[in-house]
C-alpha cells in the first residue's frame, strides 16, 4: 500500500485485512451444490498453498477498487498489479473482492454477535505515519490480548484484527 501510494495510480479504495478478517471473509463464500465448483476450490486452495506457497495461516488480502475514466482505470489496475508482483502478490479475482468490501459493512456488527457468543469483538480507528503502521498493528493487536486476558478472556474468547485503508 505505500508503494502504492508512492504512484500516481491511486485506487479510488485501497484495503488490508490481516489474516484474521481474510478467514472471516472467507467464511462469507456462499455454500454450493456443485461438485464441479467444489472442484475447482479446491484446485484453486491447492495452488495457492502447495504451488505458490503462501501460508493460509499468514495470507493477508489488498482490495481495490477503481472508478473514473475506463481507459485510465484499466491501466491504473495493471500498472498496480503489475507492482504487488514485486512484493509476492498475487490476483485473488472480483468475487474475493466484493466479499472484502461486503466484510467492511459487516464489521460494525460484529461486535454485537461476538458478545452474543460470550466474545469480545470490536471496531475503532486510528491513523499514524506509514513507517509505523506494521508496528502500531502488531503493537496494538498484542495490547488487546493482554488486557483481555487480563479480564479473564483468553484468545479463543477475543476476536481481534485490523484493517488498514
Amino acid at each position: 500500500m505505500h508503494a502504492v501510494s508512492k504512484t500516481s495510480h491511486w485506487p479510488t479504495s485501497i484495503r488490508l485485512v490481516d489474516n484474521t478478517q481474510f478467514h472471516f471473509g472467507g467464511s462469507l463464500k456462499p455454500a454450493t451444490d456443485s461438485a464441479w465448483a467444489d472442484f475447482v476450490e479446491a484446485a484453486k486452495k491447492f495452488y495457492v498453498i502447495n504451488v505458490k506457497g503462501f501460508d493460509p495461516n499468514e495470507m493477508a488480502a489488498v482490495t481495490m477498487l477503481f472508478e473514473g475514466d475506463e481507459d485510465w482505470a484499466k491501466q491504473s489496475m495493471a500498472a498496480i498489479l503489475k507492482l504487488g508482483k514485486q512484493f509476492g502478490a498475487m490476483v485473488g479475482g472480483p468475487e474475493n473482492g466484493h466479499r472484502g468490501y461486503l466484510l467492511t459493512f459487516l464489521i460494525a456488527y460484529s461486535r454485537d454477535l461476538a458478545m452474543d457468543h460470550h466474545t469480545l469483538g470490536e471496531s475503532f480507528e486510528l491513523s499514524c505515519q506509514w513507517s509505523m503502521v506494521s508496528n502500531m498493528c502488531k503493537r496494538v493487536k498484542q495490547r488487546l490480548y493482554d488486557e483481555a486476558a487480563a479480564q479473564g478472556f483468553g484468545k479463543d474468547r477475543t476476536w481481534v484484527s485490523f484493517r488498514v485503508t
